[in-house]
């Protein structure tokens, strides 16, 4: 995000998803003033009218690894579920080595 474009208003912002990504391929005087000169060149939006992560496509794998880290709660849900799973299954091993019917 760069600073406010609108003579001090606060609420409007020219802002990128990916700044990291773009100063980290500027290595060069010229690269480096041709993303500035971009930045300032961007239409100046509301923060709450931004589009971020448009740059980035996340695959079905990433989202629900995200889907957990953004939400740790679950992870303990699922931790008791696979617990529980592998108990049940442990409990089936031990009926058919006992000589149990089917």
């Amino acid at each position: 995000m760069t600073r406010p474009s609108n003579g001090g208003d606060s609420s409007i912002y020219r802002s990128t998803d990916n700044a990291r990504t773009e100063i980290m391929k500027a290595t060069d005087e010229e690269s480096k003033k041709a993303l500035v000169k971009s930045w300032l060149e961007k239409e100046a939006v509301p923060l709450d009218q931004a589009e971020f992560n448009t740059g980035m496509s996340r695959g079905p794998l990433m989202k629900a690894l995200m889907f957990f880290v953004n939400r740790p709660v679950y992870i303990f849900g699922l931790y008791y579920l696979i617990k529980q799973g592998l108990k049940y299954l442990d409990e089936l091993g031990q009926d058919e080595s006992e000589g149990g019917e089917l």
